[in-house]
Parts: structure tokens; sequence; C-alpha cells
């Protein structure tokens, strides 16, 4: 995780931007988790077990972007995007859907971030950090997918 950490280039500025991201975006987050597992395609297991499935994901997932949000970038934040990862593997979401899902919440949250009263700059930066953390959350989870298929 350090090196994806590195490689995004999220450093104390970034963290620091996320904090101030999270409450921006925090009431849009129910909604925006909502329009995700509406949208992001049919699932292949039962429904009956995918909708119970669905409602849990829903309270982890705002407590887990929280968490990312808040750059806990621990042994917890890291088994929580996995947990994701495998849980939508397991109800049988296809990656692409997955990757296309998380594409669709960061226009979303871009989007807000744009209508958040900032200075312009200060916009830029919020959505260059929004781009960076979403983009390590979505390459922890997506390796559960690897990890699953490799085994």
């Amino acid at each position: 995780m350090e090196a994806l950490i590195d490689f995004l280039d999220i450093d104390s500025r970034s963290r620091r931007i996320a904090t101030e991201i999270w409450p921006l975006i925090e009431p849009r987050m129910g909604d925006l988790i909502d329009a995700f597992y509406a949208g992001v395609g049919p699932f292949t297991v039962e429904p009956e077990r995918t909708a119970q499935t669905v409602e849990h994901l829903k309270t982890t997932h705002t407590r887990h972007w929280k968490n990312l949000f808040e750059s806990r970038f621990d042994e917890d934040y890291f088994r929580s995007a996995s947990l994701i990862g495998i849980q939508h593997y397991e109800m049988g979401l296809h990656s692409k859907w997955h990757v296309v899902g998380y594409a669709r919440m960061k226009n979303e949250l871009s989007a807000e971030l744009f209508r958040a009263r900032l200075p312009r700059n200060s916009k830029a930066q919020a959505i260059t950090t929004l781009n960076k953390y979403l983009a390590l959350d979505m390459a922890i989870s997506l390796s559960s997918y690897t990890c699953i298929l490799i085994e």
C-alpha cells in the first residue's frame, strides 16, 4: 500500500485536503452509494443474498470512505478495501462494473466539490486529491479480484 501512496503522491498536503473534503461530500454519500449499487449491472448470485449484502455494504462503504478521507491508511483500512472487493466478487459483480461504478461516483463527487463554496485553486486541489484517493481505494479493492482469480 505504501508504494501506491508514494506513486500517487499522497503527502501531508493531500492528507490535509482529504480531511477537508469529507465534510463536503459526506451528505451525498448515501445517495451515491445507492446509485452505485443500483446502476452497476446485473449480479450473478441469488437476488435475496445480493440484496442483503448490498444493504450491509451501503453502511460499510460509508464508514470505509470516511476512514479513507481521514487518511487512515492502516491495516484496518486495507482490510476494509480488500473486503469490499471480495464481497463485490462474491456477489457476482464483474470488475468492469466495479471500475465504471467508481468512475461514476468520482464524477458525482467532483461535481459536488466543484459546486462547493471554495476558491478556484482550492477546488482544483480538492478534485486532484479526490482522484488520488479514489484511485488508491479502487486499486486495493480490485486487487482482491485478482487474488481470488489466481487462487
